[in-house]
């Protein structure tokens, strides 16, 4: 691993990201990719039901997963 991508992993694993709906889109794929992203705050606006907040979680845990090189946090946020 060369330096500058350890340094990105090390920033990437301090910055928390959320998404505007109910589905990754690719901006929010394009950003977890290139700054590393490792962990995600989900708000009422990302939850629809129980399968599909199941099934968002396991997208985000697989896109971030996909790197090796940490692991993630997804956190569901009450806010209403």
């Amino acid at each position: 691993m060369d330096l500058e991508l350890s340094l990105a992993c090390r920033i990437g694993q301090h910055l928390m990201c959320g998404l505007p709906g109910y589905t990754l889109d690719d901006t929010f794929r394009e950003a977890v990719r290139k700054y590393k992203i490792s962990n995600v705050i989900l708000f009422s606006r990302n939850i629809r039901d129980k399968e599909q907040l199941f099934e968002l979680c396991s997208d985000i845990q697989e896109l971030v997963q996909t790197r090796r090189e940490v692991w993630s946090v997804v956190s569901p946020a009450i806010v209403r």
